[in-house]
C-alpha cells in the first residue's frame, strides 16, 4: 500500500539558535521562548554569538 501525502509543502522549523542569531542583526531583542527552557537558552546563545561576533568585527576595524 502506498501512503498519500496530504501536504505538498514542507515547512522547515528554524532552530532557536539561528533565530537568536538572526534576531540580533534584525534588531529583535525579545526572546519568544519561555524562561528556563532549552529553546530560551539556545535563542540567547545565538543572540550572544552574533553580538560578540559584531563586537569583534568592530574592534578589528578600530585597530584596538
Amino acid at each position: 500500500m502506498v501512503s498519500i501525502r496530504t501536504s505538498t509543502t514542507h515547512v522547515k522549523k528554524v532552530k532557536p539558535f539561528v533565530q537568536g542569531f538572526k534576531g540580533f542583526w534584525e534588531g529583535n531583542l525579545s526572546n519568544p521562548y519561555l524562561v528556563n527552557t532549552k529553546d530560551h537558552r539556545d535563542w540567547e546563545a545565538g543572540f550572544n554569538k552574533a553580538y560578540f561576533k559584531n563586537l569583534d568585527n568592530i574592534t578589528k576595524k578600530e585597530g584596538a
